[in-house]
C-alpha cells in the first residue's frame, strides 16, 4: 500500500519531461544552456552559478562567459559574469578593474557591482582601494546607505589595522 501511494505521489511531482534529473545529467548541454540563460539574465544568481560550476567546472564556465562576452562586448551582465569568473579563478585584480569600468552604467545593479568590486579589491590585497571605493560611493549616497558604506569602510580599515583609513 505504501509503495503504491509513493508511486502515485512521485508521478504527481514529476510529470514526464519535467524532471531533468530523471532524463539528463547536470552537464547536459540543453540544461547548461538553460541555466546559462538564467544566469545571464540575473548575473548575481548564486544558485545558477553554483549549478553551472558543478556541472561544467569553473574553467569551462569562465570560457563560456568569455566566448559570449567576445560576441557581445558591451553586455553589462556578461561583463559582471566575466568579473565573477575571473575572481573565482583567482584573478581578483582583473575582476576589480572590469567592475570599476562597469559600475557607472550598472543602474540598479550598482550596489551589488560595488560589493563585488570591493571584495575583488580586498582579495587582490588592495585594501586601501577597497576602502576608497566604499568612501567614494558613500560620498554620493544618502541616508542609511551612506552610513552603511562608511561603516563598511571603517570595519575593513580596522580589520586591516589601517588606523589612518579608519579615522578618516
Amino acid at each position: 500500500m505504501a509503495s503504491a501511494h509513493a508511486r502515485a505521489h512521485a508521478s504527481q511531482l514529476a510529470p514526464g519531461g519535467d524532471d531533468w534529473s530523471l532524463e539528463r545529467g547536470a552537464s547536459d548541454p540543453a540544461l547548461v544552456a538553460q541555466r546559462f540563460t538564467k544566469l545571464r539574465a540575473s548575473p548575481f544568481d548564486a544558485a545558477q552559478w553554483r549549478a553551472l560550476e558543478a556541472a561544467i567546472g569553473k574553467a569551462s564556465l569562465a570560457k563560456k562567459i568569455s566566448e559570449a562576452l567576445a560576441r557581445e562586448p558591451n553586455d553589462l551582465n556578461l561583463g559582471i559574469l566575466d568579473a565573477r569568473a575571473r575572481l573565482a579563478l583567482g584573478d581578483a585584480r582583473t575582476a576589480a578593474d572590469r567592475l570599476t569600468a562597469l559600475e557607472p552604467r550598472a543602474g540598479g545593479l550598482q550596489p551589488r557591482v560595488l560589493e563585488l568590486r570591493v571584495r575583488a579589491l580586498q582579495t587582490s590585497g588592495d585594501v586601501a582601494a577597497a576602502i576608497t571605493a566604499l568612501e567614494t560611493a558613500a560620498g554620493s549616497a544618502r541616508g542609511d546607505a551612506r552610513g552603511k558604506l562608511l561603516l563598511d569602510a571603517y570595519i575593513r580599515a580596522d580589520q586591516a589595522q589601517r588606523g589612518a583609513d579608519a579615522l578618516r
